[in-house]
């Protein structure tokens, strides 16, 4: 369809003049757009100028303004576009990309051995069914007793002596969370087991742990739990369950890497074609290698910023001796590395262990509250207070520097930043930003900090959080899921949960309008294709309405401008990426996104209708309506 519209070649006077000029030094626009609306996002505010065209050359913007002046730029090969009055807007910037990243949480991933079942997909509530549990169907059911048939059925896979790794569903049965090592016996008697539910805090069986406390995990480590009588229980939090999961766990197999690879390749095209060209997450090893892969055989159709992972890493002091500070380090200008990251404070709404909150929420049955909440603000992950039963603020600093505040310490010292880290509760938000500032204020740093701090999410916001994301909003990014809008379930009990569990304070969950007046540097993040793709979320945030058509916080809506900053512009500026993508302008690189329409003049609750006509990815074209399979 669309094709049509690119034409080559150029009228007689103008191939004339051209041709005074020897061909080595002639270097016209390989594309240009022309005749449409050009959003150049060229201002950090909403007064960005509205260009009739665009210049690429090189991959980079080569210039931008009306049609007659850019065509004038092309040449006898150059494609040129006519626009026909559409929008072209930046390539969308998508944080919160984990689970679009090929290896996410591999750390955490379901695995026997060396092979990922059913890709690493979390194992569910269900029956324990062959096939529910080995092709990570989502499994209906309620119980722990239906969760550890699922284990059972996942490790009859094993061979005799086949470590097993399993990544349970987060929102597990609370009941689960008193399991020891005796319960996983019962279930696994003989291979080595370990069962990560929530946040940091894993399980494992007496056959692991042996293997573990023989491979080095200290018993002295804080986060190994204790009975009474000071003997392992199997429940490990913080950097003991990052040994478990990490130091205890095989690499893949090429198998399980070709098809999370395929997976990869599939999500990317699907993301390109609601108008993302680059992707921001925590990213494992995983994640490197497939990115190297792709990358040298040019294959690679997603620019990916990436953070280093360094959570729950007992060793982490080694590690940063012999790597240093590799933040910036880069594959040409498609993967490159933005910061480090480490485990978060909180865990989801949907979740037992939920929020991390100044104000209390409402305990629900479907979520009820662990045994360490007892305020009902949430689960402090990095104390894990219902299995060690220390409160944050009570910790020692021999404690805090075996939780991943102690990480932040040791790598800021190299001038490391953190990205891409999962941050709900306002009360989360508080303690990460403090520890930043603890961590800058040590005196032994070999390094300053060239980037800044990137947080995801940031649903819950209070007085307090708001103050501190001013105060520090010259060194700190962050990033705004969508979970008001598009609430999470407890799957088989309820099907949204946030409202129910806050009521009226839902109207006060995420003052954007507020944040952007205060300068604190926001954005939109993303993370998949369906729910939050990009002129979806746009709507959402202008109207403030979900799906159902409730309004949540009506007087905190932003007008469709600064929306589609937060989408662009500000979603670049959230790793410093703002001198090269998230706007249309000479030198800068050409991710490019074409609407089927207007999106300055379609009714507020019809932005999300607008479809992506093309996607090009520094110049190229990576997805075309009705030509991309």
């Amino acid at each position: 369809m669309w094709s049509v519209l690119f034409c080559a070649g150029l009228g007689p006077g103008q191939a004339n003049a051209q041709s005074q000029y020897p061909e080595q030094i002639l270097r016209f626009a390989e594309v240009v757009l022309y005749n449409g609306k050009i959003l150049t996002m060229d201002r950090d505010d909403t007064n960005f100028s509205i260009q009739e065209a665009v210049a690429v050359r090189d991959r980079k913007i080569l210039a931008v303004g009306d049609s007659q002046s850019m065509l004038a730029m092309a040449g006898p090969k150059t494609k040129k576009m006519d626009l026909q009055g559409r929008t072209v807007i930046p390539g969308a910037i998508s944080s919160d990309s984990d689970n679009i990243f090929p290896g996410g949480d591999w750390t955490k991933t379901t695995q026997i051995g060396s092979h990922l079942v059913a890709s690493g997909k979390v194992l569910e509530w269900g029956s324990g069914s062959d096939e529910d549990a080995t092709k990570g169907n989502s499994l209906a059911g309620l119980t722990a007793q239906q969760l550890a048939g699922n284990i059972k059925t996942v490790a009859a896979m094993a061979k005799p002596g086949e470590p097993i790794l399993i990544r349970a569903t987060k929102t597990y049965p609370p009941e689960v969370k008193q399991w020891t090592f005796k319960d996983l016996d019962k279930i696994v008697p003989n291979n080595p087991l370990v069962v990560s539910i929530a946040g940091t805090a894993v399980l494992a069986n007496s056959a692991m742990m042996k293997l573990a406390f023989a491979s080095g995990l200290s018993k002295d480590l804080f986060c190994v739990i204790k009975d009474s009588n000071g003997q392992p229980t199997g429940q490990f939090c913080q950097k003991a369950a990052g040994f478990l999961m990490t130091e205890m766990r095989p690499w893949p197999d090429l198998e399980s890497l070709d098809g999370i690879m395929r997976t990869f390749r599939k999500l990317t095209a699907e993301m390109n074609g609601v108008g993302v060209t680059s992707l921001i997450g925590h990213a494992s090893a995983v994640d490197f290698i497939i990115a190297e892969n792709l990358f040298h055989r040019n294959d690679l159709r997603m620019r990916m910023f990436m953070s280093v992972d360094l959570r729950t890493n007992p060793y982490i002091q080694s590690f940063l001796k012999h790597i240093g500070n590799i933040v910036d380090f880069s594959l040409g200008d498609m993967v490159q590395i933005v910061g480090g990251h480490i485990g978060p404070l909180d865990e989801g709404p949907n979740v037992p262990d939920n929020i991390l909150t100044h104000a209390p929420r409402m305990v629900i049955p479907e979520i009820p509250a662990l045994q360490g909440d007892t305020e009902h603000t949430g689960e402090n992950q990095w104390a894990s207070t219902t299995w060690t039963h220390r409160r944050w603020e009570d910790m020692t600093l021999p404690e805090k520097m075996q939780t991943e505040w102690g990480t932040v310490m040791e790598a800021r010292k190299l001038g490391w930043n953190f990205a891409g880290m999962h941050n709900m509760g306002s009360k989360a938000s508080q303690i990460m930003l403090e520890t930043f500032a603890a961590a800058d204020q040590q005196k032994d740093g070999l390094l300053p900090l060239y980037r800044p701090e990137a947080l995801d999410h940031n649903v819950n916001w209070s007085p307090q959080s708001i103050e501190l994301a001013g105060k520090y909003k010259d060194t700190v990014r962050f990033g705004l899921q969508n979970t008001i809008f598009d609430q999470r379930e407890a799957k088989g009990l309820r099907g949204e949960v946030m409202a129910a569990q806050w009521g009226e304070l839902m109207h006060s969950m995420q003052p954007v309008k507020d944040l952007v007046d205060k300068g604190v540097p926001v954005h939109l993040e993303m993370g998949d294709p369906w729910k939050r793709a990009p002129m979806r979320l746009i709507q959402q945030y202008v109207t403030r309405k979900d799906d159902q058509g409730r309004v949540w916080g009506a007087r905190q809506a932003v007008d469709r401008k600064t929306a589609l900053l937060m989408a662009t512009r500000w979603a670049a500026r959230f790793v410093n990426q703002d001198r090269s993508l998230g706007s249309i302008e000479p030198g800068k690189l050409a991710d490019l996104v074409v609407l089927d329409g207007d999106f300055l003049s379609v009714p507020e609750d019809k932005i999300a209708t607008l479809r992506v006509v093309m996607t090009m990815l520094g110049g190229e074209t990576v997805y075309e309506r009705d030509r991309t399979p």
